[in-house]
């Protein structure tokens, strides 16, 4: 068998059972001092598939964990869709959970440090813009908002429970490829 195939065979054996996705270096920088840090893991020698480099962080909770990274955007060719669909196809997760910043709508119920937990997921993009009859700009929603798994959210409420790196908040979390960076559109 030539190193080619054995490389390809070894990939066909990886299984994740978690996913962890990073967009920044500071998003993914934190995971992986914390992994070596928290559980005494070097993880920070990449690994590379046939189509990405992943981060392997071993089992966490008795669940095999790796740790990729996409580009800004949900819709560019290396953007979060192309990278979560592709970590499906090699790694079979059970879960793919987006780990970073987000921005909040406002500022005094979000904290900085606050972990935000999905109940449900509404893509913010997907929307029609009209007129009401009184001639103002009437935005109506037109995507499906999506739940998250039961047994995905009963597992973050038990965690949790045991966090002491600050305050956990479960909603409805917008999401979308727009940066809004304007407090007068933010707010239509």
């Amino acid at each position: 068998m030539r190193f080619w195939e054995k490389w390809c065979v070894r990939m066909a054996e990886i299984k994740a059972d978690v996913i962890l996705l990073t967009v920044t270096d500071v998003e993914a920088q934190t995971l992986l001092d914390l992994a070596e840090n928290r559980f005494g893991r070097n993880c920070k020698t990449p690994h590379f598939s046939e189509r990405m480099a992943y981060y392997d962080f071993g089992n966490v909770g008795h669940a095999r964990t790796l740790m990729v990274r996409s580009e800004m955007g949900s819709t560019d060719p290396d953007g979060s869709l192309a990278t979560v669909q592709e970590c499906i196809n090699l790694f079979n997760p059970d879960v793919v959970i987006s780990v970073g910043i987000a921005f909040g709508i406002d500022e005094e119920k979000q904290k900085i440090g606050q972990v935000l937990v999905s109940k449900q997921l509404h893509p913010y993009d997907l929307q029609r813009i009209g007129q009401d009859e009184l001639g103002k700009i009437k935005i109506i929603s037109r995507g499906p908002k999506v739940d998250t798994p039961v047994s995905v959210l009963s597992r973050f409420r038990a965690g949790a429970l045991e966090w002491k790196g600050g305050d956990v908040k479960f909603g409805l979390m917008l999401s979308g490829s727009k940066l809004v960076d304007n407090r007068d559109y933010r707010e239509m």
